[in-house]
């Protein structure tokens, strides 16, 4: 049933066996999981079914660092009505790699208390729930892009694939909440405050309130957090009548290791040897307009660095997308393009056999969206400043470090030698630590996952550590985040967690 409280409607019911804060990916995947099960189940929404600028405002806050850059980026890159940000996901859908989960020894702060196998039956669920096919035949084909010998490669070439059109899951999966009968939705509803018990050990009670000032007041046996991961940590520090640092961050830790996929455009050029017909079928790239109107998911492939490879050379993950092809005769070419292909074509007379380098050779762009190491400093901590609710505004903090950019460009220069030994191009390297950097807007690691109270907030099972009944969902889980875009992930974890919950209610 549907209950808005900027209207002053409240649900019959004054305690709910699972409250779930946050009707986005996570939250709507998660409530439907327990539609119709015989417990009582509330949906808390932020804000209404369309975008509201008095809401959408309640994200505003200060930023600090060479990533995300400016203040905008806190109020546009989330969404605060029904669906979340999945109203303005693209539907970029990859797994992360089985090596996004070990502890690497290169990365300081890495490693899951879970691996891949874990999740793997809930990416399954996951794929399902976004209209994608199985990754499983796409990453069999990761490094069928070169005739070379593989035991020389460094380079593979793994698949993303595209929800299409993007699953908006306010949309798609509104009416399946809305119309079962143990689920309550209550919408334009702010978590104010969580009370815990007289031990601090679990969560008794939740406080909401509506930006025109209507109050209401739930009983729940289990909570979830699945707001984001700015907007977890905030809400936790938030919530300090219990526990004065904050709920969960008795060990200062919530907020911190905050985690962006840094994205560098036009980072170097391509040289291609391949004609056009040969790039365009390897790429299998739609173009976005096209995407958008098909029924089913299409494909795009990426270069990456194999596991092997960032053992041995100590690198962080990354995906490099090459766009934007053009023949060399183009008279678009700026003048430094064109002398820069010039030299490679004289420089290819005199070293390459394969003729393709002159007769068919275009210049395109790379792209890299690249994984990021967790750095306490980098975090999400709460100012002086209120909001409208009287709640403390966020500062972000986001740096990319000198070595991570140096990290970026030795994946670079992998590419190149790889392009080099296949014969298939050569590459300019036009990335330095003054290149633009831009955020993905994905938001993780906030609210880490740990076996250790001492290095994370929650467990491996999402419980924030010492608060028994207090789960949180959605990417700030993620201890690291690869290169893979979150969402699918989120999707999986929200998955495993619902099935988690399901057995603590049976056994309550």
């Amino acid at each position: 049933m549907l209950f808005d409280l900027k209207k002053n409607e409240f649900p019959s019911s004054d305690r709910y066996n699972l409250a779930i804060v946050g009707a986005g990916a996570a939250g709507i995947s998660i409530a439907r999981e327990f539609s119709g099960i015989p417990h009582r189940v509330l949906l808390i929404e932020s804000g209404d079914f369309e975008s509201d600028r008095q809401t959408q405002d309640l994200y505003r806050g200060e930023t600090e660092g060479n990533l995300p850059g400016n203040d905008d980026y806190l109020h546009t890159s989330r969404l605060r009505f029904f669906g979340g940000s999945t109203n303005h996901w693209n539907g970029w859908c990859r797994p992360l790699d089985p090596i996004d989960f070990e502890k690497r020894e290169w990365v300081p702060n890495s490693g899951w208390p879970i691996s891949k196998n874990d999740l793997e039956p809930n990416y399954r669920r996951a794929e399902k729930l976004v209209g994608i096919n199985s990754f499983r035949q796409l990453d069999q084909e990761q490094f069928h892009w070169t005739s070379a010998d593989m035991t020389q490669m460094k380079v593979r070439a793994p698949y993303f694939q595209f929800s299409s059109p993007p699953t908006r899951f306010g949309q798609q999966y509104r009416d399946d909440v809305l119309q079962s009968e143990n689920i309550d939705i209550i919408i334009n509803a702010n978590l104010r405050d969580i009370r815990l018990n007289d031990r601090n050990s679990r969560v008794s009670t939740i406080h909401l309130s509506s930006l025109n000032q209507h109050e209401a007041e739930f009983q729940v046996d289990f909570l979830v957090l699945a707001c984001g991961g700015i907007e977890n940590p905030r809400i936790l520090m938030n919530c300090r009548n219990d526990i004065p640092a904050g709920i969960g961050n008795q060990n200062g830790l919530v907020g911190k290791y905050f985690l962006e996929h840094p994205h560098y455009y036009r980072t170097s050029a391509w040289l291609v040897t391949w004609n056009v017909v040969q790039l365009k079928k390897f790429l299998n790239r739609v173009q976005k307009r096209i995407r958008y109107e098909l029924n089913e998911p299409s494909n795009t492939r990426v270069f990456s660095i194999t596991e092997r490879a960032q053992r041995e050379e100590k690198l962080l993950n990354i995906s490099m997308e090459v766009l934007s092809s053009s023949y060399l005769e183009n008279s678009e070419l700026n003048p430094q393009e064109k002398t820069f292909t010039q030299a490679v074509n004289d420089l290819s007379k005199k070293l390459l056999i394969d003729k393709n380098m002159l007769e068919n050779a275009q210049i395109a762009k790379v792209y890299i969206r690249a994984e990021q190491e967790p750095t306490e400093s980098n975090s999400v901590t709460i100012t002086d400043e209120k909001d409208e609710l009287g709640m403390q505004r966020v500062k972000l903090k986001c740096q990319v470090s000198n070595h991570e950019v140096e990290n970026y460009r030795q994946s670079l220069k992998l590419l190149g030698r790889a392009f080099g030994l296949d014969q298939k191009g050569r590459i300019r390297i036009d990335m330095n630590h003054e290149s633009y950097v831009a955020g993905g807007a994905h938001h993780m690691g906030t609210t880490r996952m740990s076996s250790n109270p001492q290095a994370g907030v929650v467990d491996s099972n999402c419980a924030v550590h010492g608060v028994d009944n207090l789960f949180i969902a959605g990417s700030s889980v993620f201890p690291t985040a690869g290169f893979a875009n979150p969402t699918l992930t989120i999707l999986a974890l929200g998955l495993r967690l619902a099935d988690h919950l399901k057995t603590l209610l049976k056994n309550e």
